[in-house]
């Protein structure tokens, strides 16, 4: 108040940070710095800084020509949220080069942008001692983003205006200091509490974030003061005075902020395993729900809406994947059908999309959530397969004959023939395919993800550890999957390996088994009929069992072997569907019913127990 303010008229170029999706992720992932920043020598920035600037750059000085600004007669004024805010740094500089003027301008919770020689001359330049206007980095409280990227040569730069939030709203006094320096501002906080949570909230942006619209269709088309409207009569006894006003539809998930950033990888779920080893310390009953909810989604198979579908089940702010601190990125679900003739099948009918799987890139809301009981990665894909819906599919899963892996890890290790074919000829391309359209790889560069949590339903579950070994051996790095009454597809070598040797030296479960039924042998084997009675097949350690009436119980050691089962004579296809409630209570088993035998069969046997019931009836 008092104050003459700095500003004049001229032109506003507010450039948007990034939304929710795998682009602005890969962008905001290329560290490596480039030497390409005109009239400033020897720096070197951000590379996908760089290169989202030199897409908007022509179109900016494009506008400014319609706008009649011109370097002598306009002056520019730049902000923008996070990496908005490095990109509108690029531009401040590009723009000064060729001879606009920059007026005094606000960069919120920007990210580092280049090194030490960069973060010289633009604090040279936009410090207020010359020409130019101060060009201020606005940060708050314990955000991670403006520390970021935490190695190598970069350096913040310019005057920071720092703000640490009371926690009840008020901005208070700002400290002004020269960036990066010792004690000046973010620089105070030890990286050990820095976090995300606080580079979308702040004091200073309206609603109190800059990542969420509260009423999307007013506000983008009416403006962010149109909050002031509701409280217009505040004292009002009258529900008819107050104004009714509606918020519209929300805003749609591909125009949303990221509210994820790089910076939140800063290894949480590391320390987290290294720190906590004991197996029952792994379950949490929200994470199951979460992939139930996923692995139920299979069943739509190649439907149109799947995308829609995963982004609404599994977003990170309501549904199971909410309450398991993670949620699909928009835009990263990759449905993929599998067109596949098993070559042991007696069916010549070809059927489309015999197998079916998608993947989708997750992200962990915060770092809470790394640690027990759920040990989120940052970032992960998921790979869901679905369950049987079709012949194919139950031919693979009789073809049980055991196929030599040829492993010096594994030896003696077998797997089923029919899922090791299906996985060889049909599935193992296109796996590697989608997860890479996902932002996964199994040899990641800065930009993209080597984790992978696997899940499916029945035979989705089967080939879920199947892909898990074959994945793991090309170098991604298997998280805490869940496989849902699905047994292990291979023998007792192939299921002691998986289970607790390969990644033995990341975490003590490597997966959870779910299983359901009210038979006391259930855990020891999910299919309540075992097709054959083999006692070599491989058995699942860590299981969790669920009854219907009971709540689950947990098994962290190997239980005993089921009863001795004759294989049934036949099994129709069936397509097992998961609970339509989102809570996972596993009240829907997967049952193999056998054929009624023929009538003549059954009057004898049954005639003497029905009698004396339909008597009364009929009588």
């Amino acid at each position: 108040q008092g104050q003459t303010s700095p500003l004049e008229s001229g032109v506003v170029i507010a450039i948007r940070g990034s939304i929710d999706n795998l682009a602005n992720s890969l962008r905001d992932k290329q560290t490596e710095l480039v030497r390409n920043l005109t009239g400033c020598s020897g720096c070197r920035v951000h590379r996908g800084y760089y290169e989202s600037f030199q897409v908007l750059e022509p179109l900016v000085k494009s506008h400014l020509q319609e706008l009649w600004c011109s370097p002598r007669n306009c002056k520019i004024y730049v902000t923008g949220h996070s990496s908005g805010a490095a990109v509108a740094a690029l531009l401040a500089w590009t723009l000064a080069e060729i001879g606009y003027t920059i007026g005094t301008s606000y960069l919120f919770e920007s990210p580092q942008v280049g090194d030490a020689a960069f973060a010289e001359q633009m604090g040279a330049r936009f410090s207020g001692q010359a020409l130019h206007g101060v060009v201020f980095s606005v940060t708050n409280g314990k955000d991670s983003v403006p520390r970021w990227p935490f190695e190598g040569a970069f350096r913040a730069w310019g005057v920071e205006a720092y703000y640490n939030a009371d926690g009840n709203g008020s901005t208070g006094v700002a400290q002004i200091c020269f960036a990066g320096h010792e004690g000046c501002g973010i620089q105070r906080v030890p990286q050990h509490e820095l976090t995300t949570r606080d580079a979308c909230a702040s004091p200073l942006a309206p609603d109190g974030t800059f990542c969420t619209l509260e009423a999307f269709v007013p506000q983008c088309y009416g403006g962010s003061s149109f909050q002031a409207l509701v409280p217009m009569v505040p004292n009002a006894s009258s529900s008819l005075l107050r104004p009714k006003i509606s918020s519209g539809p929300p805003q749609p998930f591909t125009q949303a902020a990221a509210r994820w950033h790089p910076s939140e990888a800063d290894g949480e779920q590391a320390r987290a395993v290294k720190a906590d080893g004991k197996a029952m310390d792994y379950y949490s009953n929200s994470s199951l729900e979460a992939f139930a909810a996923l692995a139920k989604l299979s069943y739509c198979g190649v439907a149109r809406g799947l995308n829609d579908a995963v982004q609404s089940t599994c977003n990170d702010r309501v549904g199971p994947c909410s309450r398991a601190g993670f949620g699909v990125v928009p835009s990263t679900v990759v449905p993929e059908g599998v067109s596949y003739q098993p070559e042991l099948t007696l069916n010549t009918s070809f059927v489309n999309d015999t197998l079916f799987f998608y993947t989708a890139l997750i992200r962990r809301t915060n770092a809470d959530y790394a640690r027990a009981p759920f040990f989120m990665p940052s970032e992960s894909c998921v790979l869901i397969f679905r369950g049987p819906t079709n012949h194919q599919n139950v031919v693979m899963s009789h073809a049980r004959q055991q196929v030599l892996l040829k492993d010096k890890a594994c030896k003696g290790c077998t797997a089923d023939a029919g899922l090791l074919e299906a996985w060889k000829s049909a599935l193992q391309d296109k796996v590697l395919e989608a997860l890479l359209k996902s932002g996964c790889e199994a040899h990641p560069t800065k930009e993209t993800v080597s984790n992978v949590v696997v899940a499916g339903h029945s035979l989705g579950g089967s080939l879920a550890a199947l892909a898990a070994y074959f994945l793991h051996k090309q170098g991604f790095e298997v998280q805490l999957s869940w496989l849902l009454e699905a047994d292990l597809p291979g023998n007792r070598a192939f299921a002691k390996y998986l289970t607790e040797e390969m990644l033995a030296d990341v975490r003590p479960v490597p997966f959870w088994q779910v299983a359901h039924s009210d038979r006391e042998d259930a855990p020891a084997s999910p299919r309540p009929i075992a097709l054959e009675a083999d006692a070599s097949r491989g058995r699942h350690p860590f299981q969790v069992h669920f009854k219907t009436s009971t709540p689950a119980r947990v098994f962290a050691a190997a239980p005993r072997p089921p009863p001795m089962l004759p294989p049934p004579p036949s099994m129709p296809v069936m397509m097992a569907m998961l609970p339509d409630d989102t809570r996972f209570n596993m009240t829907i088993p997967l049952l193999w019913v056998p054929p009624l035998p023929p009538a003549p069969v059954l009057a004898p046997v049954l005639a003497p127990v029905l009698a004396p019931v339909l008597a009364p009836v009929l009588a």
